[in-house]
């Protein structure tokens, strides 16, 4: 039987990762006035654009990008203890969840928020940030061999260039390349979206309790991390425990005398 290589192992997560990361961003941007929980990249801009139209509400954007490489950081100190990889990935999902529920928590106990610098507003904008914060870490540490799940721009843009090359230049290599993003890609880029709509559509019906929906799939994520680990721990002891046998001596009669 031909052994499965990582990417192939991890393929079926990338899209309930791209998924959860549309979903929470969604939800982040509605009630958190344009904050972006998953897209640092669009906090910056969007501070940007406030700090020149002399607009108020930056606080939490000033303060993503410290906090984010702070848990980054602690993530990645606390992850790289662990020898097992798959017992870091339960426990780094596991912390994902923790800090998503409490996401979920603040923002439904105080939502609507009137102002986004309200201290409550900014403190759960930070702790959306801080658990994708520790997606990231994640993906980068343990999952890098997957497309990235937070940032679908280097995703859709790599996609287009293969596809471009394909249809410019025809040729084995170049529709290969061309097939091999498709395949990988394409679903993440499309759960992703669909994940966006699932955030606006669920929060519009249930409001911030509407994250239990990644709470769950980071949950289950973890689960399977720490399944996967446990099966291949008892498998190791399973091989440990057996002894070689012995080598045993072929004894040969002795020839009589005649």
């Amino acid at each position: 039987m031909k052994k499965r290589s990582t990417g192939q192992r991890h393929a079926k997560a990338w899209p309930v990762l791209a998924f959860t990361s549309g979903y929470v961003d969604t939800i982040g941007f509605i009630v958190l006035f344009g904050l972006f929980t998953t897209h640092l990249t669009g906090n910056l801009a969007a501070l940007g654009a406030q700090w020149t139209g002399g607009q108020g509400g930056m606080l939490a954007k000033v303060l993503a990008v410290p906090v984010f490489m702070m848990v980054v950081a602690s993530t990645t100190m606390l992850l790289d203890r662990r020898r097992d990889k798959l017992d870091s990935l339960s426990r780094g999902f596991l912390a994902e969840a923790l800090l998503l529920m409490a996401f979920m928590v603040l923002g439904a106990s105080h939502a609507p928020f009137h102002h986004a610098d309200e201290p409550l507003a900014v403190l759960t904008g930070l702790l959306g940030i801080a658990a994708m914060a520790v997606r990231n870490a994640l993906c980068r540490l343990h999952l890098a061999n997957l497309p990235p799940t937070t940032v679908m721009t280097g995703n859709l843009t790599q996609l287009v260039v293969d596809l471009t090359r394909s249809l410019a230049h025809p040729g084995r290599s170049r529709r290969k390349a061309a097939f091999h993003s498709l395949r990988q890609l394409t679903p993440g880029l499309g759960a992703f979206m669909v994940g966006s709509l699932a955030g606006a559509g669920c929060h519009a019906l249930f409001g911030f309790w509407a994250m239990w929906v990644p709470i769950i799939c980071s949950l289950v994520m973890a689960q399977m991390a720490f399944h996967r680990a446990r099966l291949r721990h008892s498998r190791r002891q399973a091989l440990a425990s057996i002894r070689p046998w012995a080598p045993t001596r072929i004894l040969t009669p002795r020839r009589q005398p005649i």
